[in-house]
């Protein structure tokens, strides 16, 4: 029997299903929901039970990891944990793949049938950057090579200065197929 400490330690360092499956049924569904509410992510949803998805997009995510990076998610010493331990994430075949071995990445890696995801904060010279990157319905090996590829922009992108940077930030979301040029 894992402890909540161990089980949290394996749901974010190794992505363990079994884990999170744990501590969801043992916090409930519906007591996610309200604490998440209300840190303002109301956005999120985790289901209530096996009949439904858990429910999350990349402006929410994206709206958690701000909020934990400036350390307003939860008291600033628990944010220091939570931080500490998504830094410990042992699958780095993605975000910080291919960025140099003294960057620190506070991250936490996804995988179900047909989705491979990575989402955290890359600590770059210029401050921290949050990154979210959410994928389905591509091989697991062309996910991951997105994913890392991503990671390496938004790292590359923050050492060029603000004014030669030459792109925009899109206001929707975008859908590309793998495999093709972008």
């Amino acid at each position: 029997m894992l402890t909540i400490d161990e089980a949290l330690e394996a749901m974010i360092t190794v992505s363990d299903n079994g884990a999170a499956l744990a501590l969801w049924h043992g916090f409930t569904g519906a007591a996610i929901d309200r604490t998440l509410s209300a840190a303002g992510l109301g956005a999120f949803h985790i289901a209530l039970d096996d009949s439904e998805d858990h429910v999350a997009t990349p402006r929410v995510i994206a709206q958690y990891f701000t909020l934990l990076a400036k350390r307003q998610l939860v008291s600033v010493a628990a944010s220091d944990r939570m931080l500490a331990r998504l830094e410990r994430q042992r699958i780095n075949d993605r975000l910080p793949a291919q960025l140099p071995s003294n960057v620190v990445v506070a991250h936490k890696t996804g995988n179900l049938a047909g989705v491979t995801h990575d989402a955290g904060i890359i600590y770059t010279p210029f401050g921290p950057r949050v990154v979210v990157g959410m994928t389905w319905d591509a091989g697991e090996d062309d996910a991951k090579h997105l994913l890392a590829s991503l990671g390496s922009l938004v790292y590359a992108a923050v050492l060029e200065p603000p004014a030669n940077a030459r792109f925009q930030t899109p206001k929707g979301a975008l859908a590309y197929e793998t495999g093709t040029a972008q």
